[in-house]
């Protein structure tokens, strides 16, 4: 009996493999979830994102393969993520940077049945484009507090819709599409990005911005605060603490009556400001208006 020959790889299997190998290896890379995504979009993201980052999509299986052939730290992580429609991405961007492209390249979509809302979906209070007809009682159907209004259908309070993760039901959406709202956003979706063998998912990677730079600048400068008090010299603090010192040094100097070139002045100020002070006391007690007087007081022991 012959034996059975090993099925060869195809080259074609081969040459993916390796172009998600080495995309793998590049300082930034990881998984992206392409679920719901038309073709005519992602090529358009794709074309878009020429120059920032490489995206690919093939097999999960030759994907699993390339992992176990990259040469990164930690990169067999990602194989727990290997679920869903997904595909590679590599960059040399900043990851939170590539979070941030992926993000801003999203676009508003209509209501879809079935669909799970990535963010909770609150309908506004306030007039609409709606004149009164059998839409009030298909608003009304899904919780929205609607009436009429004059020539128009008004929502009388903010109303929360959907909340994070639930599903769009079929009088959702068609409430959603007669208000003119898009509440689904179609793009290219981070699974996990992958640096230096850090991982980091969605939640890591959207961050508020205005936010965090407060944060990193009060910390700045409570570290700075901290190496003036400590008397920790550094690159930050040493102008600070040297500015600190003379003032403090100069202080000292004119409380013990100590004449430098820098007191001379505030010396001669300080001593003319007691003398204006001396003045107006005896002024005040009589002294110095009649010369003749102020003799004949002193003579008396006045």
């Amino acid at each position: 009996m012959t034996a059975r020959k090993p099925e060869e790889v195809p080259e074609w299997k081969k040459k993916h493999v390796e172009e998600v190998k080495k995309m793998l290896e590049q300082p930034v890379s990881g998984l992206i979830e392409l679920k719901g995504l038309p073709s005519t979009q992602f090529q358009e993201i794709k074309k878009k994102l020429r120059g920032q980052a490489k995206i690919k999509v093939t097999r999960k299986t030759l994907i699993e393969r390339a992992i176990e052939k990259a040469d990164k730290e930690n990169v067999e992580k990602l194989k727990e993520h290997l679920e869903g429609p997904i595909g590679i991405i590599s960059s040399e961007k900043d990851p939170f940077i590539l979070y941030k492209t992926l993000k801003r390249n999203k676009s508003k979509s209509k209501a879809k049945t079935g669909k799970e809302v990535e963010e909770d979906i609150v309908i506004k209070k306030g007039p609409t484009n709606l004149q009164p007809g059998p839409v009030l009682g298909d608003l009304q159907k899904v919780g929205l507090p609607a009436q009429i209004e004059g020539p128009k259908i008004v929502i009388k309070k903010d109303k929360v819709l959907l909340k994070k993760g639930e599903k769009i039901t079929g009088d959702i959406a068609g409430a959603l599409n007669t208000l003119g709202l898009k509440p689904l956003e179609i793009g290219i979706n981070t699974k996990v990005l992958l640096e230096d063998g850090q991982l980091y998912t969605p939640e890591q990677l959207d961050i508020d911005e205005e936010a965090f730079m407060n944060q990193l600048t009060l910390a700045a400068q409570q570290a700075v605060n901290l190496s003036v008090e400590a008397g920790y010299p550094t690159k930050q603090s040493i102008e600070i603490m040297l500015s600190k010192a003379g003032q403090q040094a100069l202080n000292l100097a004119l409380e013990a009556n100590i004449i430098t070139k820098e007191t001379i002045e505030l010396e001669v100020s300080k001593a003319g400001a007691q003398a204006n002070s001396l003045h107006a006391l005896l002024k005040n007690k009589g002294y110095g208006e009649n010369p003749k007087k102020d003799k004949d007081q002193e003579d008396k022991g006045g």
